[in-house]
């Protein structure tokens, strides 16, 4: 018997089983270093532009309907990359499962912060369980891996809400480094 699933969910899940999980930076100990420090977790920073973020992004979305702008500044963050990538593909897998349209990633930067902003054209969530922690066997647990990031780097995420001019808008936000790459 085959199980048809709606177009919103085999979209997302087509996205994931294509993505390939590409980090630009990181090795592949990385991950392991990250999840088994002695039993304790740790977090593999490095510097990166904000631009080889967004690249990574692109690259791993090409094959969705997916837009990442990457005019953005020559800003810099120290962020564990394969978290960071994760809370980003968190936040895109949403906006093309829950959402619709194409979903178009961007950064803005100014005040000492990035946002990554992640936003389709669908309406936004209505009270989800995610908003209320509650959460089944295979859904809401993306939006914690997003707020995990963002607090584990000194950031917060934004839930998804109403963006200005319709549709759906979330994000994380996170510090900017302070020194240039390479100082």
């Amino acid at each position: 018997m085959v199980h048809l699933l709606p177009l919103a969910q085999t979209r997302g899940r087509r996205c994931l089983l294509r993505q390939k999980k590409t980090v630009p930076g990181a090795t592949p100990n990385d991950r392991i270093e990250a999840e088994t420090a002695g039993g304790v977790e740790r977090v593999a920073v490095r510097r990166a532009r904000i631009a080889d973020v967004l690249e990574g992004l692109e690259r791993r979305w090409s094959f969705a309907d997916v837009v990442v702008e990457r005019a953005c500044p020559e800003a810099e963050i120290d962020a564990d990359l394969t978290r960071l990538g994760a809370a980003l593909d968190n936040l895109v897998v949403n906006a093309l499962r829950h959402g619709s349209g194409v979903v178009t990633v961007r950064v803005l930067a100014g005040g000492g912060n990035a946002r990554f902003e992640v936003r389709d054209r669908g309406p936004a969530p209505a009270g989800t369980g995610a908003e209320s922690g509650a959460r089944g066997p295979r859904h809401g647990h993306g939006l914690r891996v997003v707020a995990d990031v963002a607090a584990t780097h000194g950031g917060e995420a934004t839930p998804a809400g109403p963006a200005p001019g319709g549709g759906t808008l979330a994000a994380i936000t996170l510090p900017v480094s302070r020194e240039p790459l390479g100082a």
